[in-house]
């Protein structure tokens, strides 16, 4: 960590554009929470409405010059005041992460891109100008893409309002397979009849009218409950992974209920001050604050606050 009295990086350096996988994302946010939460009880509110009113306003093409002057500025100077883009890839990113940190540091753009390793690397990008959330953008130059049906999972190409299947990536940037590997690589790589290689990405997209793509599931990361409904628990994790109680989550479903386990590392600075807020001793350490009944509640609670915000069914 840093001394006491320095800079950071990005203070010091003042980027206009970096690079990011979206943990280092939510941990802004998280920070930006703990900042606000510990000057007064409607900080942290109070900024969530002024992000949501300049999310509101900017999906409209509009932008909010009183916000940006009294509170953005201020935040964006943590990374420096002069970043401007900030691309984003490895993992899904959370789209309500994307818009409050797009609000926040007064970004330009927070671009998210797709791709794979058995596609020698990225394969679509956003536009500088998309004002959506959530999405990866259109086919770069060299790449095709197809959604084919995955019946099982109950997402089919003629599906309303916009198709929605597996995503396939076709052309010559597509690998010849897996390194001894024949069975695999059957499964995986196809080439069809006009000599075009595809591979099949095991996510789940849905294409819009204007031609831009948004990763909606992942076929591995779907499992059956006892109801026979399917529910995904890659996107249960990136949804409750946005509490600002929790470091990490890890979801688990049983064929035989119709719930999920959650498995929750706790942020080590929340979970501290939790333990100060509600009175515990200040001797408790990390494993005595995780057994206490009060602060699992309020675990608990913020867990489906993230769940509520971020439209999880139940």
């Amino acid at each position: 960590g840093l001394a006491k009295g320095q800079l950071g990086d990005a203070r010091l350096l003042q980027p206009t554009s970096m690079t990011a996988v979206p943990l280092v994302l939510d941990r802004i946010l998280k920070e930006i929470y703990e900042k606000l939460n510990s000057r007064s009880p409607i900080s942290a509110p109070l900024f969530t409405y002024l992000m949501e009113y300049k999310i509101r306003w900017k999906t409209r093409g509009y932008d909010t010059p009183i916000v940006n002057r009294l509170l953005c500025k201020k935040i964006a100077e943590a990374v420096g005041g002069n970043l401007e883009y900030i691309m984003v890839g490895g993992a899904a990113l959370n789209p309500r992460t994307q818009a409050l940190l797009k609000a926040a540091l007064n970004c330009k753009q927070i671009t998210q891109g797709y791709g794979a390793t058995e596609t020698c690397g990225g394969v679509t990008g956003m536009y500088a100008d998309d004002l959506t959330y959530g999405s990866i953008g259109i086919p770069l130059e060299g790449a095709n893409m197809k959604l084919v049906d995955w019946a099982d999972g109950g997402y089919l190409t003629k599906d309303k309002p916009n198709p929605r299947g597996e995503l396939m990536i076709g052309g010559d940037l597509v690998g010849d397979g897996y390194y001894k590997a024949p069975e695999l690589t059957a499964e995986a790589f196809v080439t069809d009849s006009d000599g075009l290689r595809w591979f099949y990405t095991g996510d789940i997209a849905e294409v819009f009218p204007d031609g831009h793509f948004r990763i909606i599931d992942r076929k591995k990361d779907l499992t059956k409950v006892s109801n026979g409904e399917y529910i995904s628990l890659g996107k249960i994790e990136a949804s409750l992974k946005s509490s600002k109680l929790v470091e990490n989550i890890c979801v688990v479903a049983n064929s035989e209920a119709n719930y999920v386990i959650a498995l929750v590392t706790p942020n080590n600075k929340a979970l501290f001050s939790l333990g100060q807020e509600l009175g515990l001793p200040a001797s408790y350490g990390r494993e005595q604050l995780c057994a206490e009944p009060s602060v699992c509640d309020r675990v608990l609670e913020s867990i489906r606050e993230s769940a509520q915000l971020n439209d999880l069914k139940r």
